[in-house]
């Protein structure tokens, strides 16, 4: 409300933007170091280490709304701001000396090898507790900006924060049921895999708070989404696979990074869809996204697979044989993803249960 009266509806986008694009930041930092040290010290067992990583850090960043709840309720606006700003500008400056230097602006062919002395000696404690921290400070910005934009606070809300956990503790066990039996032949697949663990929750709480209707049509966006995200790993696990060790935690990074600006968008447009078209169209039109970028990158996993080798082993695969396809998904999948579901959608389907 304040930024509203102060600026209007393009204060609010831009605000919940930059927000967003910060926190993203952070959140991307740490991951991508935390990716090169898990997949150094448990090459064996990458996806197990991070599905357990990233399912503690969901865990604790899916509970946050209940503590930028009480944060704001106890020291106003500030004061969420400035505890998670304060984390996520921790993070970014922990992360940096275990990140390659000039890998984003160098070509993949060119780029040095990451360095893993200063990980040699960094507890694993701690940069498990980075990961869980920036998750952290990356939810609670974003839960930050709820107050502005809900009413104010009550039970109902803790309520549905609770649910959020719930769906996480799915989440998590999903996610190492994935590792142990997926680990070996594609990794990335586990976290995609564990999403339709958690679809079951979050349907469930949508029935409850929106009727049968809802159920089906988030349930049917939900595995159609599911669907597209699971498509891309078979790429991005053969591309990586093909340029090296390298560009593990470099594509890990591009894609949280990638995913933050997405669910900012995705926020945005679902709200806008929702206001002037209901429940209907929001999942009509994300439905129909899903469902083609799912089409449309089975499409370009069969031109891989029927590519030759490149001569280059350091040649990034993707880019050469699927580059309409590559920046299609990153564009609708991002704005597709689940993320944009939870984030909005099930307090507005809360907000507006009469709708």
């Amino acid at each position: 409300d304040l930024v509203a009266k102060a600026g209007g509806p393009i204060a609010v986008i831009a605000v919940a933007l930059a927000v967003r694009v910060f926190a993203g930041t952070s959140q991307a930092a740490a991951s991508t170091a935390s990716v090169a040290y898990i997949n150094f010290v448990y090459k064996d067992h990458y996806a197990t280490a991070t599905a357990i990583c990233n399912s503690l850090g969901a865990s604790l960043g899916l509970a946050i709304p209940l503590l930028s709840t009480l944060l704001f309720n106890s020291g106003g606006f500030a004061m969420p701001f400035l505890t998670f700003g304060a984390i996520a500008i921790v993070m970014i400056i922990a992360s940096s000396p275990f990140l390659p230097k000039d890998l984003i602006s160098t070509p993949v062919a060119d780029a040095p090898p990451i360095s893993f002395g200063a990980m040699r000696r960094m507890p694993r404690l701690s940069i498990t507790l980075m990961v869980l921290f920036s998750n952290m400070a990356s939810s609670g910005l974003i839960g930050a900006v709820a107050p502005l934009i809900l009413e104010n606070s009550d039970l109902s809300d803790m309520i549905v924060s609770w649910f959020f956990s719930l769906s996480s503790v799915c989440w998590m066990a999903g996610s190492l049921l994935g590792g142990f039996f997926v680990e070996r032949t594609h990794p990335d697949a586990t976290m995609h895999i564990s999403n339709a663990m958690g679809i079951a929750a979050l349907a469930g709480v949508t029935f409850f708070h929106g009727g049968f209707l809802s159920f089906i049509s988030f349930l049917v966006l939900s595995l159609a989404t599911a669907a597209a995200q699971t498509a891309s790993c078979f790429i991005l696990v053969q591309d990586a696979r093909r340029i090296g060790d390298v560009a593990i935690p470099f594509t890990t990074g591009m894609k949280i990074a990638g995913k933050s600006f997405g669910e900012a968008f995705g926020n945005l447009v679902g709200t806008l869809l929702f206001t002037y078209g209901g429940k209907s169209l929001v999942g009509v039109t994300f439905g129909l996204l899903s469902v083609v970028t799912a089409i449309v990158y089975q499409a370009s996993i069969m031109v891989l697979d029927s590519a030759p080798p490149p001569v280059n082993l350091h040649e990034p695969l993707l880019e050469n044989y699927a580059p309409a396809g590559n920046r299609f998904f990153k564009l609708v999948s991002k704005i597709t993803s689940l993320g944009k579901i939870k984030n909005w959608g099930l307090r507005t389907l809360y907000r507006n249960n009469s709708d």
